[in-house]
């Protein structure tokens, strides 16, 4: 498939499998072609079919992102266990540029730590491949779980890359530590969103993509005064993900 460049530099239109041979992919859009891929795999579930074709052939990347081509012939049935896996495989390669070992661990023993920043980001989409991969398939996460935890890797990556480009900046405080500088208006870690009191402590993580967002460094916080519970992005207070 003939491939060319546009003018942010990103692939106008070029097969996964022709693009993995030069290399992984730059993490931001790695993740946003998974996005793209799992959207497409949870529709399908939705309609009772499985795609059963997933590789990087099958992948076309553009601008935006990425296209999976329909196969041959749709798998009926609504077990996706086999698609998991192989977005899994996909995954895998769009981060590291090969294939998953045959056998071993999928994830070191340093990939397994917690990060902060960008290298948990990529440490923890390595980990996602992992399960997606994982046996026995009661393991694996549904397609669903992998939708969901994908959005969260691009909001992630999204406020990195965003960050990158500006000057750099003193860590945040962490939750509960009140910061009276001058001149500076208290951040949403420092000063509840919803009641104004700076009673503000870390709350306690309660889902697997809490403990995802706190090991790349975003904090879950929980007002003392009026029990309001929020995470923190871009500097901002969201009180739940982000809708689709």
């Amino acid at each position: 498939m003939p491939g060319g460049t546009s003018h942010d530099g990103w692939v106008c239109e070029e097969s996964l499998a022709s693009r993995l041979a030069q290399g992984p992919l730059p993490l931001l859009f790695a993740l946003r072609c998974a996005m793209d891929v799992a959207a497409v795999l949870r529709q399908l579930y939705r309609a009772g079919q499985a795609h059963g074709g997933v590789s990087p052939a099958s992948v076309v990347l553009r601008s935006t992102g990425a296209a999976l081509l329909p196969p041959s012939g749709l798998v009926g049935g609504a077990n996706s266990r086999a698609d998991v896996a192989a977005f899994g495989a996909l995954l895998y390669q769009m981060l590291t540029g090969s294939m998953p070992p045959q056998s071993g661990p999928l994830v070191s023993q340093e990939e397994s730590g917690t990060y902060a920043g960008p290298a948990g980001l990529r440490a923890a989409a390595t980990r996602l491949a992992a399960k997606c991969l994982a046996t026995p398939p009661d393991r694996a996460p549904t397609i669903q779980m992998v939708v969901t935890e994908v959005r969260l890797l691009n909001v992630l990556a999204r406020q990195f890359g965003a960050e990158s480009l500006a000057p750099p900046q003193r860590a945040p405080r962490s939750p509960g530590r009140k910061n009276r500088s001058a001149g500076r208006a208290p951040t949403p870690v420092e000063r509840c969103p919803r009641c104004g009191s700076t009673d503000v402590r870390g709350a306690h993580r309660r889902t697997r993509l809490e403990h995802l967002m706190t090991g790349c460094g975003i904090p879950i916080c929980r007002c003392q005064r009026c029990c309001h519970r929020y995470v923190v992005l871009f500097r901002s207070a969201f009180p739940k993900m982000p809708p689709e």
